[in-house]
C-alpha cells in the first residue's frame, strides 16, 4: 500500500499512535505509559495528538472545565462555519456555555480522529463525534422541546503547542432540527432573521470562500506518492461524474449522509452526490485538506475537507431559488481492500 503521508517520520508516527477504533473511548479516558510521539509545548499529561483531541474535548464538555478553552484555543482562533465565522477563545467559551444551557446532558463521543502533521510545523486533526443530548433549554432553534437527539459533528482543527489556532466546524443541524420535532424551513427562516443581526465581518469569510472555490483554488498541499493522491482523484471523479460507485465502494458499503440519511450498497452509494448534483448547477468543488491513518490492520481511514459552490436551480431541500450556494463539508472514508466500506459526510444543510 502507498504510504499514508509524504513524510517518512510521520508515517512511522501513525503506526505508533493508536486510534479510537483500536483503543476504545472508555480506555482513552484513562491513558497510561510514556508519550507516543513528540509534543513540544503541549500539556504534560497528553500522550499523542489523538489523546490530546479526545481528552481535552472530554474535559471541556463532559467535565465542564470550560476554563481549559483559554489554554487550548488561541485568543484569535478563527472558527469557520456555514453560520458565519467567529473568532477567539472567549467566543468558544460563550458558545459552549450556551449549548450546554440548551442541551445540559450533551456528550461528545469520539468516533475517529484522523490526523496529519507534527509538533514542529503543527498538527491537523479531523475529529468525528456523535453527541446524544436532551433539549431542556432554549436554543437558536427555538424553545426547549424535551426531545432526545443524536447529532454528528466533524471538527477539523489546526493545532500547535497545545492550542487550536484554526477550526472548520461541520454539524448535521438538519438531523438535529428534525429530531427536535421542528419544521426545518421555519427554523431556517428564524435563523436567517438572526443572521441579519450579525456583524458583516461574520460573512466576509463565506463570500471569500465562494470566490475561492469558483476560481478552483484549493488549500490542500501536495501529497505526491501517498494514498491521498488516490483519494483526491477518486473524490473529484465522484463529484465530477457522479458515477464512480463501482470503483470506489464495496458492494455492501454504508453511507451516512446529512439529515440522518443512510444509503446501503454500492448501487446507492452516490445518493447524496446525485441529490446535490440534481439540485445545483454550475458546480465547482475543491478538495481543501486530506489526512489518513491506519484502520486496525485492515486498511486506512481518510478525512477529506471540501467546499462546493453552485447555483440552486433545481429541487434540493426546497424548490429552486436561483441562489448562489456554498457547502463546507467533511467526508470520512474507511477503506479496506482498496474499497470504501463506510462513509460519513457532514455539513449543515
Amino acid at each position: 500500500m502507498l504510504p499514508l503521508a509524504a513524510d517518512p517520520a510521520e508515517c512511522a508516527a501513525k503506526r505508533q499512535v493508536r486510534g479510537v477504533a483500536e483503543i476504545g473511548f472508555e480506555k482513552m479516558l484513562s491513558p497510561s505509559g510514556p508519550r507516543r510521539q513528540p509534543l513540544a509545548g503541549f500539556d504534560d499529561d497528553y500522550l499523542d495528538i489523538v489523546d490530546y483531541i479526545v481528552r481535552c474535548t472530554h474535559k471541556i464538555w463532559e467535565e465542564r472545565q470550560h476554563h481549559l478553552i483559554l489554554t487550548h484555543y488561541t485568543k484569535d482562533c478563527a472558527i469557520h462555519t456555514l453560520g458565519g465565522e467567529v473568532e477567539g477563545a472567549d467566543t468558544v467559551v460563550a458558545n459552549t456555555i450556551a449549548t450546554l444551557q440548551a442541551f445540559p446532558d450533551r456528550e461528545l463521543i469520539p468516533e475517529s480522529v484522523i490526523w496529519t502533521g507534527n509538533d514542529r510545523e503543527g498538527f491537523y486533526t479531523s475529529h468525528r463525534i456523535m453527541s446524544p443530548m436532551t433539549n431542556l433549554g432554549a436554543s437558536d432553534f427555538g424553545p426547549a422541546t424535551g426531545k432526545n437527539c443524536r447529532v454528528r459533528t466533524i471538527a477539523d482543527c489546526r493545532i500547535k503547542e497545545n492550542r487550536i489556532f484554526e477550526e472548520w466546524l461541520a454539524r448535521d443541524n438538519r438531523a438535529l432540527v428534525q429530531q427536535l420535532g421542528l419544521d426545518i424551513v421555519e427554523v431556517a427562516k428564524h435563523l436567517a432573521s438572526l443572521d441579519r443581526t450579525k456583524p458583516k465581518d461574520a460573512w466576509i469569510w463565506i463570500e471569500g470562500e465562494r470566490e475561492r472555490v469558483r476560481a478552483g483554488r484549493a488549500d490542500a498541499g501536495p501529497v505526491s506518492g501517498t494514498v491521498l493522491d488516490d483519494v483526491r482523484a477518486r473524490f473529484q471523479s465522484l463529484w465530477n461524474t457522479g458515477e464512480s460507485a463501482l470503483t470506489n465502494y464495496a458492494e455492501d458499503v454504508q453511507v451516512n449522509a446529512p439529515g440522518g440519511r443512510a444509503f446501503k450498497g454500492s448501487a446507492h452509494a452516490t445518493g447524496l452526490v446525485q441529490e446535490i448534483r440534481s439540485g445545483l448547477s454550475d458546480i465547482r468543488l475543491t478538495v481543501d485538506h486530506l489526512a489518513a491513518i491506519p484502520y486496525l490492520d485492515k486498511g486506512y481511514e481518510v478525512a477529506v475537507r471540501w467546499c462546493l459552490a453552485g447555483r440552486h436551480t433545481g429541487q434540493y431541500l426546497i424548490p429552486a431559488t436561483g441562489a448562489e450556494i456554498l457547502i463546507l463539508a467533511v467526508t470520512h472514508w474507511r477503506v479496506v481492500d482498496d474499497r470504501v466500506v463506510e462513509e460519513w459526510t457532514v455539513f449543515d444543510e
